[in-house]
């Protein structure tokens, strides 16, 4: 008993600790980030050819092999304790065509989104809604979309922010982009 008693009390005390965090502000300032990024473009078009009940039932989804590489230069600013604006240039290099002369290249897009939290930016996670208005370049012709979706925030002391997010992209131009 006595050999549990000293783990068991530093457990507890760093337990408290880590809950005990001090964050600068319940809202959160401005900030430059950088993310990697996966698209898959493939999976959306077996849904729309079929039902999302079809491809869950028949697991047709896209094999990590398949999906495009990316990356995004970021802005975030909290505007209040429970809404965040982001502004977010995407690269990406896909084939991704509408037309049959789709080949491999680079796609520029640009979006701005609000995100609507659970909780102040005085927690540690927090889960966030999504949704904003994009447009990217696919082959050479502008597709407008909005993009929708879900997060995870982790706040490491107010100092750095990591999301972990997933969006889907509503095409407002159905002639450019599923």
């Amino acid at each position: 008993m006595k050999k549990l008693f000293f783990p068991a009390l530093l457990l507890a005390l760093s337990c408290c600790a880590a809950n005990a965090q001090q964050f600068p502000s319940p809202v959160k300032g401005s900030l430059i980030g950088f993310s990697v990024n996966l698209t898959d473009f493939n999976t959306p078009a077996a849904i729309k050819a079929s039902s999302l009940h079809d491809v869950l039932k028949n697991k047709n989804f896209s094999p990590f092999s398949s999906l495009d590489m990316g990356f995004s230069l970021m802005y975030w600013k909290g505007l209040t304790k429970h809404v965040d604006f982001s502004a977010r240039y995407n690269g990406l290099f896909s084939s991704y065509s509408k037309t049959s002369s789709g080949s491999d290249r680079y796609i520029n897009e640009l979006e701005t989104s609000l995100h609507a939290k659970a909780l102040s930016d005085d927690h540690t996670l927090n889960p966030f809604l999504s949704a904003g208005l994009g447009g990217g370049l696919y082959s050479g012709k502008l597709a407008p979309y909005a993009p929708l979706g879900a997060g995870l925030q982790l706040n490491l002391e107010g100092v750095t922010y990591v999301f972990v997010q997933a969006n889907y992209r509503l095409s407002l131009d159905k002639a450019r982009l599923d």
